[in-house]
């Protein structure tokens, strides 16, 4: 029987190989890599800024060993995915699992913090390596249906390990600030099934002419609308435990459990994005978009806990649908030759959103009257969003209705 009577529907055969089910896994596993290396290492901050307390400005340091890998993903996940191009993706992918490894797992023997901060840098240039080349590589080998039901479940896969992440960094942290960072080393117990696994794919005989100027038509807006969409999210995740503050919700047990209820809605959003039935429907957009922005009218409106939660769910069960949504009709556009640039591009979007959200909240906090208050302007954009996106992706022949 010839191999290409036994590949699924969604599988492309590249150089007499069909990736499966498993190959998809592995990519996603390696996706979660950044979650890991921002949120394990969450609970420990405090007790990092206390262990540098005679450095001076540890109350600004400190933080940076959290943030510092964003801002390397939001720099240079453009220029991974240039370079995954020309170097070929399986390789650079190893690289940055050996790099990650060595550069995460620094913090374990250093005793200064601005090289702990210089070797969480590094971390983030692996970080954006890794995100952006996995998701090339979905692109690479599946089509269709089943590449858009894949990188939907990449949101599944991160919501659910930022879960994990931190519940783990909480526990290990317990026994001493460096331990979280023992974590690390879970790149290497990837590594073997990289090798095995995965393989580089040849660009098809037959090129799409014009492909690199069309790639530029459809990258920008729709990474201008990961930004904004993106940001939203991250507003949801991040800002959620003050909000909970300011009505009175103290305990670190019910943020924790407000922080659960948001990623299940994101888990839960993914999930019903990798299950529905035309990835190109404008409504679905739409839909999601005025969704999570009654997710954050209803934190704002509603005094009580239970409604502050119900808020975060609804606003997490958007995030989880828009940013598959999003990914996935990138990558249906686009050709061998010009997904890294672009996938970098969407990613630095994305990132960029994450660094900016809370400096935009903090903004406009003091001026409205306090954190509820900035959920509303979030839930304006939001629904400003569900007008306007779609028919800006449609303009730029990225929609097609059924």
């Amino acid at each position: 029987m010839a191999l290409s009577t036994v590949i699924s529907p969604g599988e492309r055969e590249i150089e007499g190989k069909s990736a499966g089910a498993s190959v998809a896994h592995l990519l996603l596993l390696i996706a979660c890599l950044p979650i890991l290396g921002m949120l394990v290492i969450a609970p420990v901050l405090p007790d990092i800024q206390r262990h540098f307390a005679m450095t001076p400005g540890a109350a600004y340091l400190a933080p940076l060993v959290l943030t510092a890998p964003s801002l390397s993903i939001v720099l240079l996940s453009p220029i991974s995915g240039r370079l995954a191009s020309r170097l070929g993706r399986k390789r650079l992918i190893l690289i940055a699992l050996l790099l990650y490894t060595l550069a995460a797992t620094a913090p374990l023997y250093l005793d200064d913090i601005y090289a702990i901060i210089a070797t969480r840098l590094v971390v983030g240039v692996a970080e954006a390596t890794l995100m952006t080349v996995s998701t090339m590589l979905i692109g690479d080998y599946y089509s269709g249906s089943k590449r858009d039901r894949y990188l939907s479940m990449q949101v599944i896969y991160t919501s659910v390990s930022a879960v994990l992440f931190l519940i783990g960094g909480g526990i290990l942290g317990q026994m001493g600030w460096r331990i979280p960072f023992v974590t690390y080393f879970i790149p290497i117990l990837l590594l073997p099934f990289a090798l095995t696994l995965l393989w580089e794919p040849r660009a098809p005989v037959q090129i799409e002419t014009g492909s690199a100027a069309i790639a530029w038509r459809i990258i920008l807006p729709i990474c201008v609308v990961t930004f904004l969409a993106g940001g939203c999210m991250n507003i949801a995740s991040v800002e959620l435990s003050y909000v909970m503050e300011a009505i009175g919700a103290t305990s670190s047990a019910m943020k924790g459990l407000g922080a659960a209820v948001n990623s299940a809605g994101i888990a839960i959003g993914g999930a019903i994005m990798a299950h529905r039935g035309n990835a190109t429907r404008t409504g679905q957009l739409v839909t999601a978009f005025a969704v999570g922005a009654a997710g954050f009218a209803i934190i704002f409106a509603v005094p009580s806990l239970a409604g502050v939660m119900t808020g975060a769910f609804v606003a997490g069960l958007s995030s989880g649908f828009f940013l598959g949504w999003l990914l996935a009709n990138l990558n249906s556009h686009l050709t061998f030759e010009n997904r890294g640039r672009s996938v970098g591009m969407w990613m630095s979007s994305y990132f960029l959103a994450t660094v900016l959200a809370p400096v935009f909240v903090v903004a406009i906090s003091g001026p409205l009257g306090g954190i509820k208050q900035a959920m509303l302007p979030v839930a304006l954009i939001l629904s400003v969003l569900a007008i306007i996106a779609p028919r800006v992706l449609a303009s730029q022949h990225m929609l097609q209705d059924a």
